[in-house]
Formats: C-alpha cells, structure tokens, sequence
C-alpha cells in the first residue's frame, strides 16, 4: 500500500488515486474492526495514519476508561434491546465525553 501510495504520489501527485487508496483503506480498516483481526487492523491503521501524515493530519488518542468501556457497552445493549430511550441518554454520555 505504500509502495502503490508513493507511485501515485510520484505520478505528478495523483491526489485523485490516493484519495481512493485512503477510502479502501479505512473501508479495509471497518472490516478488520467487525471481524476483530486486531494483527491486521494494527498493520491498516499505521499505513493510514503513516500516509496521512504527509498530508499533515493529526490523531489525538482517546484511551477509554473503565467507566467509559461500561457505558459504551451499555449503550450497545440498550441499542440491542431497542431501548432507544436508555440508549439516547448512554450516547449522550459519550458524545459529551468526546468517545463519539
């Protein structure tokens, strides 16, 4: 991917083909994610943070507390039970704590 990344970059920077490589990448990456393949999620997520660093992107790192793991559960389940009312108010947690 980086080697395909820095041969359209070289092509005259063909932004175009490398906008289309960063999509399939977090498409890949989305994937990875519901499948839990954490080895190969790993290897996506730094290519695509390694690419985007040339364009001047920045990650800020968010580390989940224990808390914030019991409530994001908590609105997966009350999403899954169709308790939109509980899981409103667990999102709305989240959101106000910057998790989504």
């Amino acid at each position: 991917i980086i080697a395909e990344f820095k041969k359209q970059m070289d092509d005259d920077f063909n932004t175009p083909n490398v906008y289309t490589l960063i999509l399939q990448l977090v498409k890949d990456i989305n994937v990875l994610i519901r499948t839990k393949d954490l080895d190969n999620l790993s290897v996506k997520f730094f290519t695509l943070k390694e690419i985007l660093d040339v364009f001047g992107f920045e990650f800020e790192y968010h580390y989940l507390t224990t808390e914030d793991r019991d409530i994001y559960n908590k609105w997966q389940e009350a999403r899954n039970n169709k308790d939109f009312l509980n899981a409103d108010i667990f999102r709305n947690e989240l959101v106000n704590r910057g998790i989504i």
